[in-house]
């Protein structure tokens, strides 16, 4: 079986000077789950997209164990995302 990457490029436009830059930026499959969770406004939808976060770093996890190709940069990413998530929901229990 080919592995497939779940690093995937994101790109984002910015303004400069008037001029429209292209930004590209590296991150992984698991990270766009949770900047939804992390930047959702919705609480009704809120306990959804942390269910989603949670679900995308397990699969990720589960894949680098099985692959062996998780590098210490994105542990480190996937550490502080469960750590954010957690405050997340303790936030989200308070309101």
């Amino acid at each position: 079986m080919a592995h497939v990457s779940t690093r995937v490029p994101r790109a984002t436009l910015q303004t400069n000077g008037g001029c429209i830059v292209l930004k590209m930026a590296t991150g992984y499959a698991w990270q766009r789950p949770y900047e939804a969770a992390i930047l959702g406004t919705d609480r009704i939808k809120l306990p959804t997209l942390i269910d989603a976060a949670h679900a995308a770093i397990s699969v990720r996890l589960a894949e680098i164990e099985r692959m062996k190709d998780g590098t210490p940069s994105e542990m480190q990413a996937i550490d502080d995302a469960r750590s954010a998530l957690r405050t997340l929901i303790a936030k989200t229990r308070a309101l």
